[in-house]
This record gives structure tokens, C-alpha cells and sequence, in this order.
């Protein structure tokens, strides 16, 4: 619906970059993005309204993207992007954009009805520096985008701790996680 890949696909490409970065180097940096104000937009103007939001702001987010880079779906009003070869950094500067484009988004629904008030919060985590293992990056993003979603939504968070799976096969058996004061958030502009 969205033209984006589902999380199965995204899945399998994440577990492939991975071990492409842990056996050659470099970063593996992964977005969690989430939509602040969706379920406005489906409680005012319905799901038909909503699906056209969604699948337009995938539109907007895949045109910030590079072409090696991965933009999936993951439920509801929640994306996933895969970056390799990117650190936390370099992921904040497309991050920003990202948040800045989404801001500006709008959609007119009739003469007196437009949809100008969908914003995004994104959470950053990469390897080696977030986790050591696809699933530990993951969860590191997902939590930085609670917390940007706590802290008010419409920004980006940058994970500062670290998570450690231990897997036995493809099942993970324990997580630990350890928080660093190396977190960091973007200014925001006005959040309506």
C-alpha cells in the first residue's frame, strides 16, 4: 500500500547488511520512524484519508534516501530504515531532513479540510556502537524513539546506550542493556 517493503523483507536485507559491516567494517545505522498525530488524521477523515498520508510521507522519506538504503513498513505508522556504510551521525543529517520534509507536509482534503499536522519523531541506533547484533540496533532505535516521542515528539534522538543479545540459533535469549550520557536530540522548530 505504502510502495515500501514490508518487515519481513526488511528483516532479511537488515540481517544481510549486518553481516556485510561486521565482516568488512564500518556502520550499520538504522531509523525508527514513527508518526506523531496519525490517529487524528484516521479518527477525522477516515482510513481512506489516512492510507493516502501514509503512503505519501513513504513517498517523501524514500526521495531523502539514498539508493542503497532501505525504507520498509513495519506496522501501523511505524517505518524502519536500513543505512549502510552510515554512522549515528551521518544517519542524524538524513534524520533531520527526514523531520524537516514531514513538517512540511500537507495534504488538502476539500476547501475547508487539510491534513497539515502529521509530524515524526525518529530514533537513531547504529553498529557497532548501539548493539551488537541486528535485533539490539533495533530495539537501541526503538527506544531513542520513545524517548523523542516523550520528550514531545516532532525530533530526532540519537541512542547513547548500548544493548547485548545473546542468541542461541535465531532466538534471543537475553537482552542488557546499558545507557551512555551520549545521547542526543535535534532542535525541533514549531510543533504544532
Amino acid at each position: 500500500m505504502t510502495g515500501v517493503y514490508n518487515f519481513r523483507y526488511l528483516d532479511m536485507r537488515a540481517s544481510e547488511e549486518y553481516e556485510r559491516t561486521r565482516r568488512y567494517g564500518g556502520s550499520l545505522a538504522v531509523l525508527f520512524l514513527d508518526l506523531d498525530k496519525f490517529k487524528q488524521v484516521n479518527d477525522r477523515y477516515g482510513h481512506q484519508v489516512g492510507n493516502i498520508v501514509l503512503k505519501e510521507i513513504a513517498t517523501t522519506a524514500r526521495q531523502k534516501m539514498r539508493t542503497c538504503d532501505v525504507l520498509g513498513r513495519i506496522g501501523g505508522d511505524e517505518f524502519l530504515a536500513i543505512l549502510p556504510q552510515t554512522d549515528r551521525k551521518q544517519a542524524k543529517v538524513l534524520a533531520d531532513r527526514l523531520r524537516q520534509s514531514i513538517e512540511q507536509y500537507s495534504l488538502r482534503i476539500n476547501e475547508k479540510n487539510v491534513v497539515d499536522f502529521v509530524r515524526i519523531s525518529i530514533g537513531i541506533a547504529a553498529y557497532p556502537a548501539n548493539g551488537d547484533s541486528v535485533e539490539s540496533i533495533i530495539c537501541a532505535a526503538d527506544k531513542a524513539v520513545y524517548e523523542a516521542k516523550k520528550r514531545g515528539g516532532n525530533q530526532v534522538f540519537i541512542s547513547g546506550g548500548y544493548i547485548t543479545t545473546e542468541t542461541v540459533g535465531h532466538k534471543v535469549i537475553r537482552t542488557v542493556e546499558s545507557e551512555t550520557a551520549t545521547a542526543e536530540v535535534s532542535p525541533r522548530a514549531n510543533s504544532t
